[in-house]
């Protein structure tokens, strides 16, 4: 099964994602993390595949914390959901590894688009020794 992390500190939001998603994508369990931080703990913990990450988390930001889980977890994709429009967000996202941005505002146009393309390459990415989380 694949496991899919959202990272989101607006515990509402946080669950209409989580309910979304596990609806949308029943193949996959979804997780939950209100904080950068606590998603570090649940990919240590589960074997996440792809995490969608706010930008703005409490404690560390959200490309700092993809920053450090893409390190720890290079097969690990991420999808960044920010308030930010400007340029400079996404390429700050793009520069820590993140493998798409979307901004809030179009969160039920882009998101789900971009976790199913995200996941369609995860499946048929080939497995090599170097890059075993």
């Amino acid at each position: 099964m694949t496991n899919i992390l959202i990272v989101e500190d607006n515990a509402v939001l946080r669950g209409l994602l989580l309910e979304w998603l596990s609806t949308e994508l029943p193949e996959c369990r979804v997780h939950e993390a209100a904080s950068g931080e606590e998603a570090l703990q649940r990919a240590c913990a589960v074997p996440i595949s792809l995490a969608v990450m706010d930008i703005g988390l409490p404690g560390m930001s959200g490309i700092d914390a993809a920053r450090l889980l893409i390190a720890r977890h290079p097969r690990l994709r991420i999808v960044i959901l920010s308030i930010h429009e400007e340029e400079r967000y996404q390429q700050e996202a793009g520069a820590a590894g993140v493998a798409a941005y979307v901004p809030k505002r179009k969160l039920q146009e882009q998101l789900l688009p971009a976790v199913r393309e995200l996941l369609a390459a995860i499946k048929h990415a080939p497995i090599s020794a170097d890059k075993v989380n």
